[in-house]
């Protein structure tokens, strides 16, 4: 499988994770794994732009999601003063959501680790 193949495969598992995620967290990553897998599903000849600007839309949406994952980590590590069996009731949905959140993360690193060399070879054809 070649590069562009393999990286449509990975915005399209960015994709299918934030389905999930998106049951506790107002995720952008779903629309933002469509957006970068209609992009490189349809490159053709503007491959080595449309993969600078995918790297540059995945470097900010990974920096977002460690800030969000830092952030919720320790708002949702804090016990509540009221309600606090109710809170409780969530504790596997966020830590599944926590580990989901990972996952893509992960997913779009390695995106980024396969567009790097589509771009730069696209420099030099």
């Amino acid at each position: 499988m070649e590069g562009p193949k393999i990286v449509e495969n990975l915005f399209f598992a960015v994709t299918c994770v934030s389905i999930f995620t998106c049951t506790i967290r107002s995720d952008y990553n779903f629309a933002m794994g469509l957006l970068c897998y209609y992009m490189i599903k349809n490159a053709n000849q503007k491959i080595g732009s449309i993969a600078f600007t995918l790297l540059c839309l995945n470097g900010l949406t990974i920096v977002m999601d460690i800030l969000w994952c830092i952030t919720m980590q320790s708002v949702w590590a804090g016990k509540p003063s009221k309600n606090a069996s109710a809170w409780a009731g969530f504790d596997h949905i966020r830590s599944f959501t926590l580990f989901l959140s990972a996952v893509n993360i992960v997913l779009k690193l390695v995106a980024c680790v396969f567009l790097v060399p589509i771009f730069r070879g696209s420099k030099s054809s």
